[in-house]
C-alpha cells in the first residue's frame, strides 16, 4: 500500500512539473481565483477559448471571403465533434487552436 502511494505522489509530482511550462497556466489560475478551485472555474478556460476560435474563424473566413463563408466555417467548426468535447477538458488544444487562428488571421492582416 505504501509503495502505491508513493507511485502516485511521484507521477502528481511529474505532473505538476509538466504544468509548470503550461503557457495558458496563468489563465487557468486566474479563473480558479475568480470562481474558486471547481470544475466550473477548471473548464470555463477552455470553453473561453473554444468560443473566441468560433469567433476569430468567422472573423477570419469574412475577411477573406464574405460573411456568409465566415457564417459557414463558424458552422462547422461548432459542430465538430471534436471541437466540442475538447472545449469541455482542461486542455491546451483550445488555447493553442485559438492562438494558431489569431496568428494566421494577424499574418493575413498584415500581408493585405
Amino acid at each position: 500500500m505504501e509503495r502505491n502511494l508513493a507511485e502516485i505522489s511521484d507521477s502528481k509530482t511529474q505532473e505538476s512539473e509538466h504544468w509548470r511550462g503550461f503557457p495558458g497556466r496563468s489563465v487557468v489560475d486566474e479563473s480558479f481565483k475568480l470562481f474558486g478551485f471547481n470544475e466550473f472555474a477548471a473548464r470555463f478556460v477552455p470553453a473561453l477559448f473554444g468560443v473566441l476560435g468560433v469567433v476569430m474563424t468567422f472573423c477570419f473566413a469574412k475577411r477573406v471571403f464574405d460573411t456568409k463563408t465566415g457564417f459557414y466555417a463558424a458552422l462547422i467548426l461548432t459542430t465538430n465533434f471534436w471541437y466540442l468535447q475538447t472545449g469541455r477538458y482542461l486542455l491546451i488544444d483550445m488555447l493553442f487552436s485559438f492562438l494558431a487562428v489569431a496568428a494566421l488571421y494577424s499574418f493575413y492582416l498584415a500581408r493585405a
